[in-house]
């Protein structure tokens, strides 16, 4: 009987330990699971704080390269607007002083028909162009009166200076172009219409003087 009694009490016992047993292992377990559960918890807003500071600094720095670019956009339009100045200016000072440099072309006066001479006419004004002027006599110089005893001396007849032959120019090979006169040979030179001058050969031929 005290042997039963013994059992029971050390049966009693055995539960009694295991159930504090148990129930210091479920404590322990639920205070486990609520420091890990806290321990995540925190690691959870340490990595939001985190994640959202990096949004923070990545959305700044994105802005503030959006404000540089901006920045340098805007100064590469105001040096290309001023470059663009520049040139306009250039290019327009460059053209005033090439129409200042650049004298005006005259106008060209239209060419004037010249009237045809009619052949007597121009004959005529050859003769009195190429006809040398008559050289007048000279006067007759008296002698000195000598005193002779017996005869008179007699006055010296009156020297006449000789006339040089007038050479009429013939007329013209053509027919257009006028006598101006004559050269040392005594030839006709003529004067062509572009300003030459030519003289009419044994030959019949024209003979162009060359311009000094």
């Amino acid at each position: 009987m005290k042997r039963l009694v013994m059992l029971m009490l050390a049966g009693a016992l055995s539960i009694g330990t295991m159930h504090s047993y148990a129930q210091s292992t479920t404590t322990a377990q639920q205070t486990t699971e609520k420091a890990t559960k806290a321990a995540k918890k925190k690691k959870k807003q340490a990595d939001d704080q985190v994640t959202a500071t990096q949004d923070q600094a990545t959305t700044k720095a994105k802005k503030s390269r959006a404000k540089a670019e901006k920045a340098v956009a805007a100064t590469d339009a105001a040096g290309t607007t001023a470059t663009e100045t520049a040139r306009k200016t250039r290019t327009k000072k460059t053209k005033e002083l090439t129409t200042a440099a650049t004298p005006a072309t005259p106008a060209v006066p239209a060419t004037v028909a010249t009237p045809e001479t009619p052949k007597k006419t121009r004959t005529k004004k050859s003769k009195e162009v190429v006809a040398a002027p008559a050289v007048p006599a000279t006067p007759a110089t008296p002698a000195p009166a000598v005193t002779a005893p017996s005869r008179p001396v007699p006055a010296a007849p009156a020297v006449t200076a000789a006339k040089k032959p007038v050479v009429a120019p013939s007329a013209p090979a053509n027919g257009s172009d006028p006598a101006i006169g004559t050269d040392a040979k005594g030839r006709t030179i003529y004067q062509g219409r572009r300003g030459g001058q030519y003289y009419i050969n044994k030959n019949g031929n024209k003979t162009y003087i060359k311009k000094e």
